[in-house]
């Protein structure tokens, strides 16, 4: 059997051929017990949901649609499993009460909309992505040589994490109180500035840096003397 439609079938009826005959019955119809390789939900079962209990597996395409605002429960305390994959549609919150184990050997992973879509929940996590940026020279270098530099982030919700580097082909230097780049990847919280690092290439000389609330400038707080390259950190909110 392809498929079955279970808003198709009458309300009554007598039991399939011998191989797929039925020990359960659902709305007064003989429901089947051998494997199905589609099952799709397309009407209201009754007035409350739809209920899947005891060990219960099901395959690469579970479909429940047009169902009441209940949807569809799983009794995972009965080790409900889906050996394909799931997928939720619609606008409806979809709520786990247990523990979301995702620790697999080929599981782990979360993935993120491409544009945030932020919450105004404090307990939400809306975002995760990782990414690198090409950060530009500085109104605070003086650069001899062919500029160049590396930057990567990562950002949780609100949380942005930041390193990278700037380099001089012959050499680079800061002056106390210089932007070294004017375009970190996301706009910096205006409430307050946030403190990092800065060092040399030689990790001789180094201090503070801190991206500045309302802008994309990351400065330093120290004279960095001429040398191959500086590198800066820093953590702030968006």
């Amino acid at each position: 059997m392809a498929g079955i439609k279970i808003s198709a079938l009458p309300t009554t009826g007598t039991a399939a051929a011998a191989d797929e005959a039925s020990t359960n019955t659902l709305g007064g119809v003989p429901t089947v017990k051998r494997t199905l390789a589609q099952l799709v939900i397309g009407g209201l079962l009754g007035t409350g949901p739809f209920v899947l209990g005891g060990n219960v597996a099901l395959g690469a395409n579970f479909i429940s649609r047009a169902g009441t605002a209940a949807g569809l429960s799983l009794d995972t305390s009965n080790n409900a499993t889906f050996s394909g994959n799931l997928t939720v549609s619609g606008t409806g919150t979809s709520s786990i009460a247990g523990l979301f184990d995702i620790s697999g050997a080929s599981a782990g992973q979360i993935k993120f909309p491409a544009t945030q879509n932020a919450s105004a929940d404090t307990n939400t996590l809306d975002d995760y992505e990782e990414g690198t940026w090409t950060p530009n020279q500085g109104a605070g270098l003086t650069v001899v040589g062919a500029f160049s530099s590396v930057g990567i982030y990562t950002k949780v919700g609100r949380k942005v994490t930041v390193s990278g580097n700037v380099v001089g082909a012959t050499s680079v230097a800061l002056t106390a109180g210089g932007i070294i780049t004017s375009n970190l990847p996301f706009t910096v919280d205006a409430a307050v500035p946030y403190i990092g690092s800065i060092t040399n290439n030689a990790v001789t000389a180094g201090g503070q840096s801190y991206a500045a609330g309302g802008t994309t400038n990351l400065y330093g707080d120290t004279v960095i003397a001429a040398n191959t390259a500086i590198f800066f950190s820093v953590t702030y909110f968006i």
